[in-house]
């Protein structure tokens, strides 16, 4: 295929049961546009069928391309190996659960003429939640959101929603200077995007729950304060000047 305007970055991990329902909207999405599409799932070391099911699926779809390596590295790994392999000149990553529909991707794509990086936000006028989140969770969010601001000088809303956007050019700068490799790495790309001077816009979108979710309010808010802390440290390290091969298990 000639080189495509979208590139969608899909990591996975467990991800067996989802993707049998959530593989053909991605591939519908692909295949209804005016536009190009290249579909980028990265398998990070599942240990279930995942692999397998997406081998089957993707089979004859030119458009479609599968990352897979054998130990976990975790998703903000996963990100960055797609990322960096992408061909669009737009690159996405989007969670392969569909919690946020692929289909908002136009919606960020309608504003990337004014920033360089454009994410997805649950937390700002317009966006909407298909079920109401727990009280807890929103003043959990809330609470580590001020620290996010404080540690990274960025007045973002919403820096864990799986649903963010890049030109090209940018996308190469920033996740070649990666070091987080779980989920903690939001914050950190974001950070690397204003060190490196782009503008970043939010975008109001819808999101949907899928299950019960891994996040763990305590345990997981705790490790968010640590990758603040890591994060000014590398900030004042100047270790964002250049790309780099260190990878952290942050």
């Amino acid at each position: 295929m000639e080189r495509p305007y979208l590139s969608i970055i899909i990591p996975c991990y467990k991800e067996e049961k989802n993707l049998v329902k959530t593989f053909w909207v991605f591939d519908n999405f692909a295949k209804s546009q005016k536009y190009e599409v290249e579909l980028v799932f990265v398998n990070d070391a599942s240990p279930d069928n995942t692999l397998k099911v997406l081998n089957e699926m993707a089979e004859g779809k030119n458009y479609i391309r599968i990352i897979s390596y054998e130990k976990n590295r975790g998703k903000g790994y996963a990100v960055k190996t797609g990322m960096l392999a992408a061909k669009g000149e737009i690159l996405l990553f989007a969670d392969a659960d569909n919690a946020t529909p692929i289909e908002q991707a136009n919606k960020l794509l309608a504003v990337m003429d004014s920033a360089q990086v454009v994410i997805g936000s649950r937390y700002i006028e317009g966006a909407h939640f298909g079920k109401k989140q727990p009280f807890y969770r929103i003043l959990g969010a809330r609470f580590l959101n001020f620290f996010f601001r404080i540690f990274t000088g960025l007045k973002i809303k919403d820096s864990q929603c799986g649903f963010k956007m890049f030109r090209a050019d940018a996308a190469k700068e920033i996740f070649s200077r990666q070091t987080f490799s779980r989920f903690s790495f939001d914050v950190e790309i974001l950070a690397i995007a204003k060190y490196l001077g782009y503008q970043i816009k939010e975008v109001p979108i819808d999101w949907y729950a899928r299950g019960k979710g891994t996040v763990k309010p305590i345990r997981d808010g705790l490790k968010f304060l640590w990758a603040l802390v890591i994060l000014r440290w590398n900030l004042f390290r100047g270790i964002y000047k250049k790309p780099i091969k260190e990878i952290s298990n942050v």
